[in-house]
């Protein structure tokens, strides 16, 4: 299976609608990171996923996105600053490191309307903005390790079943 970025279609007929299969929302902030997931799994006993999916979303919004306002939950327990501090600083060096494809993906650089365009124009984007020539193959794989993509069937049945249902 070729995992294929996420991306919307225009459709004939429907109204030209746009279809996209639904993916979790922490994905575009890196959630699935390799070094954020390690935080996670250091922290998840002591604080539990669901704070730990609120404390991430609040600090990679205003990371990723670079969003200059902070909102956490409104009281956080002095127990789980360590997490929060290290969540942030974990994402921050994920953003900043453009050697590895994460980080272009990540930074928002290859996002067009919120949708993301063909490997080969990622990978030209990159190249053209200084950074390294990544191959089709690896920016594939970074999308897949970041939850960002599909295989082209589970794409394909989404449509399908997007046009049964709405047609």
């Amino acid at each position: 299976m070729n995992p294929q970025p996420l991306q919307t279609e225009r459709r004939k007929g429907n109204g030209n609608a746009r279809v996209a299969p639904t993916i979790d929302p922490f994905a575009p902030l890196g959630y699935y990171s390799a070094p954020v997931q390690k935080i996670v799994a250091k922290w998840r006993d002591t604080i539990g996923d669901e704070m730990l999916q609120r404390y991430f979303s609040a600090v990679a919004m205003a990371v990723v996105l670079k969003n200059c306002k902070l909102e956490l939950p409104t009281f956080v327990p002095w127990q789980h600053w360590q997490a929060v501090f290290e969540i942030g600083a974990t994402i921050a060096k994920v953003c900043a490191d453009k050697s590895k494809a994460e980080a272009w993906i990540l930074g928002g650089e290859c996002a067009k309307d919120g949708s993301y365009e063909s490997l080969q124009e990622i990978r030209a984007k990159i190249i053209k903005q200084g950074g390294k020539s990544f191959s089709v193959g690896a920016l594939a794989a970074a999308f897949h390790r970041l939850k960002l993509s599909v295989s082209k069937e589970t794409a394909k049945d989404f449509r399908r079943f997007v046009i049964t249902k709405t047609g």
